[in-house]
């Protein structure tokens, strides 16, 4: 049987490849800089998008679905949802006032330390 046949199965896409493609970029560029995303950040991103790219938007009040979402992570493997590990109670109850205590610290004996060093010429 001769035919144009698609070697694409499953559901067609609401944003357009171009978009997806946006998306799984920015979310590489933050974790590049350290700046996780969420599915959430995802679901709000894919939203504003739809919002702009069709009149009306495709997805419905609730933004895409957890189908949804999944089928964009298949298609961009680049792209990876990682579970959060837990913090120690040690690392979760660190405040302000701990985290300078430290730098004066460390500034302080940072310098005598330094100044024992010997000098390069």
């Amino acid at each position: 049987m001769k035919g144009n046949l698609s070697n694409k199965s499953g559901i067609q896409t609401i944003l357009s490849s171009e978009v997806e493609g946006k998306l799984a970029k920015w979310l590489i560029d933050c974790a590049k800089k350290g700046d996780l995303r969420t599915k959430e950040d995802l679901k709000i991103a894919a939203t504003d998008y739809d919002k702009y790219e069709n009149d009306p938007p495709k997805f419905g009040p609730k933004g895409p679905s957890i189908k949804c979402l999944n089928g964009f992570l298949k298609r961009h493997p680049s792209v990876s949802v990682r579970t959060p590990e837990n913090l120690g109670k040690a690392s979760a109850t660190v405040t302000q006032d701990d985290i300078n205590r430290f730098f004066s610290k460390f500034f302080i004996h940072g310098r005598k330390w330094f100044r024992r060093c010997p000098q390069s010429s």
